[in-house]
């Protein structure tokens, strides 16, 4: 249902932490169909469905949006 409310605007972005591809695989290319960006948290890269052990995903409406979000969720304050 995220990805549903996604792609009709009621979300803005989403983070997933469970990257289980039946969960993903559809939504993240229905969403990339629709313009969306979706990159893991920890590099940034495009969705992989057999990348389950990554730290998690960041889905937002482009990839301005994303590095945007990336940046404010995952500042580094080293």
């Amino acid at each position: 249902i995220e990805y549903w409310r996604l792609l009709t605007g009621d979300l803005h972005f989403s983070v997933f932490t469970k990257l289980m591809p039946w969960d993903h695989a559809p939504g993240v290319l229905l969403h990339r169909e629709a313009g969306g960006h979706a990159g893991y948290i920890d590099r940034g890269d495009g969705y992989v469905p057999a990348d389950i052990a990554r730290p998690g995903l960041l889905v937002a409406p482009d990839p301005d949006a994303w590095r945007k979000l990336h940046t404010t969720l995952v500042a580094d304050d080293r």
